[in-house]
């Protein structure tokens, strides 16, 4: 009788809502949320610009996204779950962190891209209450045993350094008809020297991510494969029941397994290569008269953009910025150029990771086992929520 009731209720607002607002749709309703066709165009161009989410599959995976996130704040608001000022400012700091942004006005920067900053603010804070329904209601009932992490123990001897990779992927979702096709005439074009750029142009429905890994936490013989590929080498094409994709090796190093688990002091000037041009010569005199003290003072006297100050741990970097850190001394400036971005940074302080291989391994092995069962039961407990959940999709 109540789900009737607003049912009928949601048919009046739509009703209403296209008469007097010609151009607005509801596309979806979870339970009494209404999402439209604006909200659905905003939350693309959002996924677009910070997730490289484009084609054919875009709207899908948008209306999936703003629906997840309404039962995530309507299941937030019935468990009295709120974030705080300072949460959603962290949570932005490490957003400007891993996408490499540096010291920015975020709010000028999304609005400047033509982007809805209130509803990207909204994706983030529902991010945040997620992660609290988790730690309440999932979190404190996985348990790992000693004897998984016997059964699932990597026997492997190593001498204290993992391999990391940097890797381009170029995906054709499952929902995609004939995806394997695409996904063949793909690898061609790649093995015929088509950069992925033109390919992402011309198929509009292919997805293309990029990501930084340790070999030994995926599939053993994807694992190999990489090991054993050149730079620039293609892998593929791999198929899964998430769709097929084709991997570009971008980058591989032997990372120390105690400087990848120790946490870093930088300071980070974020430029594009043609500010990186432009200021060269200013990069020059940097790299001699900066120390960690006056690195902020010495970038204003050259006109240099403002630096960045953050403590990062160094397995959360990319791989080429793991590796050139490596082989760098405390208080030296490294020049690290990736695609389109000239990172200028200096390292400040190192804070040692543990080494020891057997507590390391173990340790390795129970946080991999705890997160296969955290993505499990949350992906069971947001199931739950859309089961008993009003949702309606309109066309």
């Amino acid at each position: 009788m109540f789900n009737h009731a607003v049912r009928l209720l949601i048919l009046c607002v739509m009703l209403f809502s296209n008469t007097v607002f010609a151009d607005v749709k509801i596309v979806a309703v979870v339970n009494d949320d209404l999402i439209s066709n604006l909200d659905l165009e905003k939350r693309v161009a959002i996924n677009k610009f910070f997730y490289k989410v484009d084609g054919g599959t875009a709207e899908e995976i948008a209306l999936d996204a703003l629906i997840d996130e309404s039962i995530w704040r309507q299941e937030a608001k019935k468990l009295k779950i709120t974030v705080t000022e300072r949460d959603v400012a962290e949570a932005i700091k490490q957003f400007l962190v891993m996408k490499n942004l540096g010291n920015i006005d975020f709010k000028s920067y999304v609005e400047t891209q033509g982007l809805d900053y209130k509803m990207f603010m909204e994706h983030m804070k529902s991010k945040l209450l997620w992660n609290k329904i988790l730690m309440l209601k999932v979190i404190p009932y996985i348990i790992i045993s000693e004897k998984e992490i016997r059964d699932s123990r990597d026997c492997t001897v190593t001498n204290g350094v993992d391999t990391s990779v940097h890797i381009q992927e170029i995906i054709v979702p499952a929902n995609v008809s004939d995806n394997e096709s695409i996904i063949d005439s793909i690898m061609t074009d790649l093995q015929s020297g088509v950069s992925v750029e033109n390919i992402k142009a011309d198929k509009k429905d292919v997805l293309v991510e990029e990501a930084s890994i340790s070999v030994k936490s995926i599939d053993v013989d994807l694992a190999n494969k990489l090991l054993n590929a050149e730079v620039g080498d293609i892998i593929g094409p791999i198929k899964n029941q998430h769709g097929s994709f084709v991997i570009k090796l971008l980058h591989r190093a032997d990372i120390s397994r105690e400087f990848a688990s120790s946490n870093v002091d930088l300071k980070q000037i974020h430029l594009n290569v043609e500010e990186g041009k432009e200021y060269s010569n200013q990069i020059s005199q940097l790299k001699t008269k900066a120390t960690c003290e006056n690195f902020n003072d010495i970038a204003k006297e050259f006109g240099l953009p403002e630096p960045f100050s953050f403590v990062m741990k160094v397995k959360d970097l990319s791989v080429k910025m793991q590796n050139m850190l490596q082989s760098c001394d405390v208080g030296k400036i490294v020049e690290v150029t990736d695609n389109n971005v000239v990172d200028i940074i200096m390292l400040c302080n190192v804070t040692p990771g543990k080494a020891d291989d057997v507590i390391d391994n173990a340790d390795f092995i129970k946080q991999k086992l705890y997160m296969e069962k955290l993505t499990m039961q949350s992906e069971y407990l947001l199931s739950n929520l859309k089961k008993n959940a009003l949702i309606e999709r309109y066309n």
